[in-house]
């Protein structure tokens, strides 16, 4: 049902993006303020 996404920044296969950009990445994090979750993933994961 929920397949697990690939990150343009290191690689790694995750699960939660939300929480693998707040962990991993938290500068990038840091810049989300105003993106929705579609344009979070088409920028920062390859489904």
């Amino acid at each position: 049902m929920f397949g697990k996404a690939k990150c343009k920044l290191c690689h790694k296969e995750v699960r939660f993006a939300i929480r693998h950009l707040k962990n991993e990445h938290q500068q990038e994090f840091n810049k989300l303020t105003k993106l929705d979750m579609p344009k979070i993933m088409k920028k920062y994961f390859i489904e």
